[in-house]
């Protein structure tokens, strides 16, 4: 077997998309702010983003699908957007483009102009997707997987990075009735149920969203979000065998509880970029056992948040029972396990304002950096990849300790260290 000779990010390119994920962190928690009780719908777009996947959204109407779909792609700079209603009776030209009046009539035949429609997008939003007419939704069929359309001897390149389709519609229900509709629906990864906000917290939130018109502080370039997808879309960041091998135990343990009682083999393939999106979300390009629970973003839709629960405890309970059996025989990965952890433990402090603390605050902090370091000192490697991992943690941690240290001097505070 032949495998594709594709290059691990450089240290320069990883800090960039270190620098990215933490943009794309500061958006989702803006987002969750302005729309409550929309924690799970949220991640998924975000997951969608990352790996240049597609969702389907669906739910009751007026539960603000469409807003906060828009909301979202004005975070991104300099994207252009295409956003359409679907009906029954529209045309291929309403979203691909008009026919040229002059080559129909010096040629006979059929040829589009697709400088102003869905292909020239990167980001669409497809409204009441559920409502188009066959034909159209067969024609979304190679935009959406391939980015590619195709008619006669008129063969186009689509730009399209992700795509939201919403519909107040059930999909469940309309696959149970028209079977042809699986292999259209089964080319968005994700799917997402919105209900009517429960919580009067979150009534409060959207009221003054609507008086005041939120929007994130942060945003995102085009081209930052394409270069974070492009190292996760990268088909070389799972090197470890053994991570495929549970992923499979997940999928199959799981998958009568997905989103129409089974997954096909594509999906299972493409749910694997979901495990690498959730390590370079959280600022790390290696792939741990624990990334493989984010399959819960493509295997569920929320509508059901008992569901969400058992499948949650059946994808921990087959890792940690993975992880114990695998420490008997190998304590190294066992280390790269605990060593990651650790890692996103310090990762996490970096990413919540260390350099703007409370000077309180930021003693604590301090105190429990120190003890992560007591704890990754004690780890005794074997391998080279657990000591450079070990190595990597001390260097971080001292890195912020000597930061916390200059602030203090600075502003003459006391603190022990």
């Amino acid at each position: 077997m032949v495998r594709a000779n594709l290059k691990k990010p450089s240290v320069v390119e990883m800090k960039e998309v270190i620098a990215i994920s933490e943009k794309m962190r500061r958006i989702e928690a803006d987002l969750n702010d302005i729309f409550p009780e929309r924690e799970f719908l949220i991640r998924q777009i975000i997951m969608a983003l990352l790996t240049k996947e597609h969702i389907m959204v669906y739910g009751e109407y007026g539960t603000a699908k469409s807003d906060l779909t828009r909301t979202l792609f004005e975070t991104i700079t300099d994207g252009e957007v295409f956003s359409i209603a679907l009906t029954k009776f529209m045309a291929e030209s309403s979203f691909i483009g008009i026919p040229n009046p002059k080559i129909m009539a010096e040629e006979g035949r059929l040829e589009y102009d697709v400088n102003s429609g869905i292909l020239v997008a990167d980001f669409v939003e497809l409204d009441e997707f559920l409502d188009a007419s066959d034909p159209t939704q067969r024609t979304f069929l190679g935009i959406l997987n391939e980015r590619v359309f195709k008619r006669g001897r008129q063969t186009e390149l689509a730009r399209l990075h992700t795509a939201v389709a919403s519909t107040n519609g059930n999909p469940r229900e309309a696959l149970a009735n028209k079977d042809d509709l699986g292999a259209v629906l089964d080319r968005f990864l994700y799917w997402s149920h919105v209900g009517y906000l429960k919580e009067p917290e979150s009534r409060l939130k959207m009221y003054a969203k609507y008086l005041s018109g939120s929007k994130p502080a942060e945003t995102v370039s085009l081209a930052e979000l394409q270069k974070i997808s492009k190292v996760v879309v990268n088909p070389c960041q799972i090197t470890d065998p053994e991570i495929i091998e549970v992923y499979d135990m997940v999928i199959e343990a799981v998958a009568e509880h997905s989103l129409d009682g089974k997954v096909s083999d594509r999906r299972k393939c493409k749910l694997t970029t979901l495990l690498e999106a959730n390590a370079i979300y959280h600022g790390r390009y290696e792939v741990y056992l624990d990334d493989i629970a984010a399959v819960r973003y493509g295997i569920l839709d929320n509508s059901d948040p008992d569901k969400v629960a058992h499948v949650d405890e059946i994808i921990a309970n087959i890792i940690e029972t993975y992880k114990v059996e695998r420490a008997k025989s190998n304590p190294d990965d066992a280390y790269l396990d605990l060593l990651g952890k650790y890692d996103e433990e310090v990762q996490a402090v970096l990413n919540n304002g260390f350099d703007q603390m409370p000077f309180d605050e930021l003693s604590n902090v301090v105190a429990d950096l120190q003890e992560i370091r007591s704890k990754v000192e004690n780890i005794t490697p074997g391998l080279p990849k657990v000591q450079e991992k070990r190595m990597q943690i001390l260097s971080d941690v001292d890195a912020l300790v000597e930061r916390a240290i200059a602030r203090f001097t600075q502003s003459n505070q006391r603190v022990t260290i």
